[in-house]
């Protein structure tokens, strides 16, 4: 009874096991199986490429749902009987226990070789890049489609008209005669080419002497570079490698047939897109992979436009203009609207959406003044009496800076008059002179302009600047004065960027300022004496603080130097006691502080302090 009732209990588990893995087989996607038989070997990068633009596009087609074996047959390397048999004998022993659901061939050597050998004649098969002579020469069995290719050598010959109209003759580098495999037409081909061009026919010289013949064409030749894997001693190349020793010696541009090999250094050509011949296969062998019929795939013919490599057209300065229509342009640099689209559109969009921002804080601002509309009239009135109470400073500082270029404009008139009056007269020095009035014009000009734009607070100039640049500008406007008076001006600025916010022709004047009142105390020295220095100190030391200091060699600051800053306190016999007073009032109208010492056992100081800004926002001033 236990062994019967065993047998059952064992029984129905089987029964279950096996009807669950037919539900689990059944629910599992089936996987399909695809050889691809490549004619050339895998270091040739036309068909690298056609075969990857094939598994990519296959696997967007059929995620995770096809099988790829791939074989590189390398026909044209090795074209002997023997070979194709032994190759026959292995692909059959290689591949005799997996069931293809489908071929696809590349190449008009591997679809002959397979047509030839009926290999696998039961499985569905799709061929591309077959020369298309080729494959109208040839009777395709039912279960056999695909697409074709054409090499045009007219095509070719009309880019070339376009692109070089002035070209006779074309130097041609190809295999010998009538071994070419992807040139069966060669012959009606060159009838063409030759009704337009004279020909240069290089084919069957060994490759030394074609590298030689290409290296010494005339101005009005081009080189056809055809897919060249054996020169005229029987040796063979991989075309890639064969197209780049030729580009090494050329002197005339190269055209190509395939846009595999343009970017390698030659013009462009046909163009014939090996990976998109690629992307088109995988299109169709995944309607053949979901069951269509072969004899439902239309045979079909591809064609492409011309391709260009960009870098070559302006290495030979071609015009763009004189491309033809859909002409592909490869490595052309974008525009900036191309390169940065996303970015300007951003830009713009946050231009609006600031402006719409602006917009509203200008509203909301205007409902604000009616509220402060007392507060604001009061402090309008403030600032009047302040300009009132500056104006008596301001308006006798014109005075006192504008006599040195008023009188230096009377001095330099006074000796053109003499220059002019010389026999014969002394046009050169007169020039010289007029070059010195017309400086000193705009100097005086300027301060008249800079000095009534301090008695306006909303006129004055904030910018920011470095007072490095402030520094050699003054000293250079103060030169000539500094020379007359047989002085020595010397500065001594830091590396580091000193960067301020202010009027940089103000804080010129302050410097100008500076240095003359220090010139004026040294007049009693002899010249190798009057030295003044303007130093700045490191930035940094002074915290968030510029600090420079004119220093001279007089006799420093007699009375009391807490009032040299002041209206109207002077030790010169003819100063107004205005100039330190102006200093002082540029540099506090700046933020700053200034101060005066003596120093021992001779000489004075004037140094001023400003408010550092933000380092790298600087700009020259003046």
């Amino acid at each position: 009874m236990v062994t019967i009732r065993s047998r059952r209990v064992a029984w129905l588990a089987t029964v279950f096991l096996l009807t669950f893995a037919r539900s689990a087989l059944a629910a599992a996607p089936s996987q399909k199986a695809v050889l691809c038989l490549i004619a050339e070997a895998p270091s040739n990068a036309y068909y690298t490429a056609l075969y990857r633009g094939f598994r990519e596009e296959l696997d967007r087609q059929l995620p995770n749902a096809v099988l790829l074996y791939s074989e590189n047959l390398d026909l044209p390397q090795f074209d002997s009987p023997q070979y194709r048999r032994e190759l026959t004998r292995w692909l059959r022993y290689k591949y005799r226990d997996v069931q293809f659901d489908a071929v696809m061939v590349a190449g008009s050597p591997a679809l002959r070789y397979l047509m030839s050998e009926r290999l696998w004649p039961e499985v569905p098969t799709y061929f591309v890049s077959a020369n298309d002579k080729v494959v109208r020469d040839m009777t395709l069995p039912p279960n056999v489609t695909g697409q074709t290719v054409v090499l045009s050598l007219p095509d070719t010959a009309f880019l070339i008209g376009q692109l070089f109209p002035r070209t006779r003759k074309v130097a041609l580098v190809a295999n010998p005669a009538g071994r070419d495999t992807y040139r069966p037409g060669m012959a009606d081909e060159l009838q063409a080419l030759t009704a337009r061009y004279q020909l240069i026919d290089l084919r069957g010289l060994p490759v030394e002497q074609v590298r030689q013949a290409i290296s010494r064409l005339p101005d009005d030749a081009v080189i056809y570079h055809q897919t060249y894997t054996l020169d005229g001693t029987g040796r063979r190349f991989d075309p890639y490698l064969a197209l780049n020793l030729a580009l090494q010696r050329a002197n005339r541009p190269v055209f190509v047939d395939y846009a595999a090999f343009v970017g390698t250094g030659a013009v462009g050509g046909a163009g014939i897109d090996s990976a998109a011949l690629g992307r088109y296969g995988a299109r169709d062998m995944a309607r053949l992979l979901k069951g269509e019929a072969p004899s439902s795939i239309p045979l079909r013919r591809r064609s492409f436009g011309p391709v260009v490599d960009a870098r070559a057209l302006d290495r030979w300065k071609v015009d763009p203009g004189q491309l033809p229509p859909a002409t592909t342009i490869l490595y052309r640099e974008p525009t900036e609207w191309e390169r940065y689209r996303g970015e300007i559109l951003g830009t713009a969009a946050l231009i609006v959406t600031l402006s719409l921002l602006i917009l509203a804080l200008l509203f909301e601002r205007t409902r604000r003044e009616r509220a402060v509309a007392e507060s604001r009239q009061r402090l309008s009135q403030l600032a009047h009496l302040n300009r009132g109470a500056s104006a008596m400073v301001y308006s006798a500082a014109i005075a006192h800076e504008l006599n040195q270029p008023l009188a230096a404009i009377m001095s330099n008139a006074e000796a053109s008059e003499l220059f002019l009056r010389a026999d014969p007269p002394k046009l050169a020095q007169a020039r010289e002179a007029l070059a010195d009035i017309k400086r000193d014009d705009r100097r005086a000009a300027e301060i008249i302009r800079r000095m009534r734009g301090m008695l306006k607070r909303t006129d004055q100039v904030a910018v920011p600047v470095d007072m490095r640049h402030v520094v050699s500008d003054a000293a250079t406007f103060i030169a000539p004065e500094v020379r007359m008076r047989q002085a020595t001006l010397r500065t001594a600025m830091p590396d580091l960027a000193l960067p301020v916010q202010g009027d940089p022709v103000q804080l010129q004047q302050v410097l100008i300022n500076l240095v003359i009142n220090a010139m004026d105390a040294m007049d009693a020295l002899p010249p190798p004496e009057r030295v003044v220095e303007i130093r700045a100190d490191e930035p940094g030391q002074q915290g968030g603080w510029i600090r420079l200091h004119v220093t001279d060699r007089g006799p420093g600051f007699a009375g009391d130097i807490g009032q040299v800053f002041d209206s109207f306190i002077t030790t010169k016999e003819h100063g107004s006691g205005l100039g330190l007073a102006i200093t002082a009032a540029i540099v506090r109208e700046h933020g700053g502080r200034i101060q005066a010492r003596n120093l021992s056992p001779f000489g004075a100081e004037v140094s001023f302090s400003l408010p550092l800004a933000q380092a790298g926002s600087t700009k020259r001033g003046n």
